[in-house]
């Protein structure tokens, strides 16, 4: 809180009254305040004191306010409190003030024409009335005498009635705020216990117990001060009424204003409670009720359109009956009948479309890798030299075997010369026959050896793996990998793909997700996938038209099906890597916004449903 600035040369302020104006500032919220002093008509007008206003004196800077003065002089000649707007402008801006000006006719220092005035500086939209300020001020004025005193044992005065005010304009809350009010209500008015309902008599609720940080609203004991508070809910707000207790004490219930009860509570033996009168009560209640008041307009100045609407309704009993089915029922509709787009992500994966995998024919050991990663080759071109020492041991078998039966087919051939020309004799021989016999079978299993050498040559020229197209070398790490390795005809070896051709976008689709896939394919419509490109430049749609027959184990997803589009070339970056995983927006149509956001749980609900009946 700033302090209060001097008044006039020569003259010091009244500390009381300085500490006055300020907490008076405080209390309505207002930017600063000013207290005027008017002695007649030709003396000149008086700053007696002024508060959080800089240190600009205001008898100085009030002369360049035309009309200003007059108004101060009327509203003391008058002795009728006035609220004017007014606008301060400092360079290029302008800001709206409201000036709020009460007669001080009950101030202590007022003798003969010698007349206060109360300025206050406040906000155009403050919510702060003309009507507040009188009421803060006529209960801030009130005399000592006019309250309990401390001979009653509720030490209440003037002094004490301000600082609880400004301890529960304090507050950062509403809710704070009344914690404030009934503990400082307790101490001052020597309470055993004071109790805060709100609500209206159709609904109240108790909000805070005095020195109890928390309680249970459905004890008995919570029942038993709202059903004692809510007996008194008919009587006009303002007013005071006392009740019976359980206990016998006596206890009293004080509506400030239409929102706010407070139940104090005393027992049998108070003398405070046995002296206290509602006229004593009513200036304090009052204050209370203003400052809560207060606090209320500025949490909902803070708070949307719409909010205050619905807060002002929900204060209604038969408004909160008939409102929120309403607002069920027409939440249900909108989300039946507004259309959204129904989308279902997944993950898709870049590839080329020309690619091939290269795979040993037969067990083999790689022998030479002249290729390396990310090389270019052309079709036809050398990637894997393989050997086997089973097609090399064949080999020498079936060519020992092919040279010992020609060699048996020359010695036939020349014992048939021999017996041909004579030099041969005897039954030990054999016959023509026999020997014709002989080479027919020798050259029959030549023919058979020779076939067999060409398939093992046929085979050895297999163990050339030569690259299938024009492309790239997509395998890590070839050389290190396969060199010396030996290998089966079931693992793959290399892959080469051409990077320059069309690419294509395969999406693995969940199981949980294929029902509006496909709706949209029994349709006969198409699904498009929206995806950003890798580089993050743009965003690419492709149609899906290739579907998968049957379904998939993933590791991470469960059963998936393999959808694929084809992407056009030249749409993707050169630097974009086959293998590339990006996240993918699966288009199915438009259909009800509710479906869109509950779509798991209703088609659970709906196989739940069909399994059932």
């Amino acid at each position: 809180m700033a302090s209060p600035s001097p008044t006039s040369a020569g003259a010091s302020p009244s500390p009381s009254r300085a500490d006055w104006l300020a907490e008076v500032t405080e209390l309505t919220g207002a930017l600063g305040g000013a207290i005027w002093q008017v002695n007649g008509a030709n003396s000149p007008l008086v700053l007696a004191h002024q508060c959080q206003l800089g240190n600009q004196r205001l008898d100085e800077a009030q002369s360049q306010w035309a009309g200003h003065e007059a108004l101060v002089r009327q509203v003391a000649n008058d002795d009728q409190p006035r609220s004017v707007e007014a606008r301060f402008e400092l360079g290029a801006q302008v800001r709206p003030l409201r000036l709020h000006l009460v007669p001080l006719t009950n101030d202590a220092d007022r003798t003969g024409e010698l007349r206060s005035v109360l300025e206050l500086f406040v906000e155009a939209q403050h919510p702060t009335t003309l009507d507040a300020v009188q009421r803060i001020v006529a209960l801030s004025l009130t005399p000592a005498t006019a309250l309990p005193s401390a001979s009653v044992g509720t030490a209440l005065s003037a002094q004490g009635v301000a600082e609880l005010l400004a301890s529960v304009a304090q507050a950062d809350s509403v809710t704070v705020a009344q914690i404030v009010a009934v503990n400082e209500l307790c101490r001052l008015l020597k309470a055993d216990r004071v109790s805060l309902c709100t609500g209206h008599r159709d609904a109240p609720s108790l909000e805070v117990i005095s020195g109890l940080d928390g309680f249970d609203p459905r004890s008995a004991a919570a029942r038993a001060i709202v059903d004692q508070v809510w007996k008194t809910m008919s009587v006009e707000h303002g007013a005071i009424t006392r009740v019976s207790t359980v206990s016998g004490g006596c206890a009293v219930v004080c509506r400030p204003d239409v929102e706010t009860a407070f139940l104090i509570e005393w027992g049998t033996e108070s003398p405070a409670a046995a002296a206290l009168t509602t006229q004593e009560l009513q200036p304090l209640m009052s204050g209370i009720g203003m400052t809560l008041q207060l606090l209320r307009a500025r949490e909902e100045l803070h708070r949307s359109p719409w909010s205050r609407v619905w807060a002002a309704q929900m204060r209604s009993q038969l408004a909160r009956r008939f409102l929120i089915p309403g607002v069920i029922s027409l939440a249900i509709i909108a989300l039946c009948v507004i259309p959204a787009d129904l989308i279902v992500t997944a993950t898709g994966e870049l590839r080329p479309v020309r690619r091939r995998d290269l795979y040993a024919p037969f067990p083999a050991v790689v022998e030479q890798v002249p290729v390396l990663h990310g090389q270019s080759v052309t079709e036809g071109a050398l990637l894997l030299q393989l050997s086997s020492d089973e097609l090399d041991f064949e080999t020498q078998k079936l060519r020992g075997e092919l040279q010992t039966t020609q060699q048996q087919i020359t010695d036939v051939q020349t014992l048939q010369s021999d017996q041909s020309g004579g030099a041969i004799r005897g039954s030990d021989i054999g016959s023509a026959a026999a020997l014709a016999a002989r080479e027919e079978e020798l050259k029959v299993r030549q023919r058979a050896l020779q076939d067999q050498l060409t398939l093992l040559d046929q085979q050895r020229k297999q163990l050339r793996l030569l690259s299938p197209l024009t492309g790239t070398v997509l395998t890590w790490n070839v050389e290190q990998l396969l060199t010396g390795r030996r290998v089966d005809p079931s693992q793959r070896l290399l892959t080469v793909a051409d990077l320059a051709a069309e690419w294509e976008l395969e999406v693995q689709v969940p199981q949980s997700d294929l029902a509006p896939l496909r709706n949209i394919n029994t349709a006969s419509e198409t699904v498009v996938a929206c995806f950003i490109s890798p580089a993050g430049e743009q965003r690419m749609e492709v149609t899906l038209d290739d579907w998968a027959t049957e379904l998939r184990m993933d590791p991470a997803l469960g059963p998936v099906l393999p959808v694929r589009g084809e992407v056009q070339v030249g749409l993707l970056a050169p630097e974009t890597r086959p293998g590339t995983q990006v996240p993918v927006e699966l288009h199915c149509g438009r259909t009800a916004v509710g479906y869109v956001w509950f779509r798991p749980a209703i088609e659970q609900l709906c196989a739940w449903w069909q399994l059932r009946f």
